[in-house]
């Protein structure tokens, strides 16, 4: 018993095929690869949840991101009533949104390598929010809000959006 054939088939062709010493050897073609992906995983929406994303993005900026108690402000991701030192943390966002939307719904193979590219500055930049925001300053710490995290969650999702496999008609 040498070889175990894994079960499953696509098109008529062994998935995989492993042998008795352990190595795996894939024999996978191209076509199969991609309707596997197609059929397992139905990415082909991953734009729209990547637009959706962005809305959630843009919304949570307006909610308050962080409390400080001794001066008693909330920060939102647009700003804060008084003076801070945070200024608009999700200006950077408010720019690079319209150009990651823009590039979801141009269907050219530029565009969907260019997006990837954009979707990590923007995640990068709420990455530096949240650390920004949540850190102890001169003692106090301020009290973190639910709308800080979804923020940065929707701006990591976003940048898996970019990534993901979506419909594109290429030409052969």
């Amino acid at each position: 018993m040498r070889l175990v054939a894994f079960t499953r088939q696509l098109d008529s062709s062994p998935a995989l095929i492993i042998s008795g010493r352990g190595r795996a050897h894939i024999s996978l073609f191209k076509a199969n690869v991609i309707s596997l992906l197609n059929i397992y995983f139905k990415m082909k929406y991953s734009a729209h949840i990547g637009i959706l994303f962005c809305v959630i993005l843009v919304l949570t900026a307006f909610f308050p991101w962080i409390y400080i108690g001794s001066l008693q402000v909330e920060v939102t991701g647009v700003g804060a009533d008084v003076k801070t030192v945070f200024g608009k943390p999700a200006l950077m966002n408010f720019y690079l949104l319209p150009v990651i939307i823009l590039f979801f719904l141009i269907p050219k193979l530029w565009a969907k390598k260019l997006n990837p590219f954009v979707g990590a500055i923007n995640f990068a930049w709420a990455l530096r929010n949240l650390l920004l925001l949540s850190t102890c300053r001169n003692g106090e710490c301020p009290e973190q809000q639910a709308a800080l995290y979804f923020y940065f969650l929707s701006a990591s999702l976003i940048l898996v959006m970019t990534v993901l496999p979506y419909n594109l008609k290429l030409k052969s």
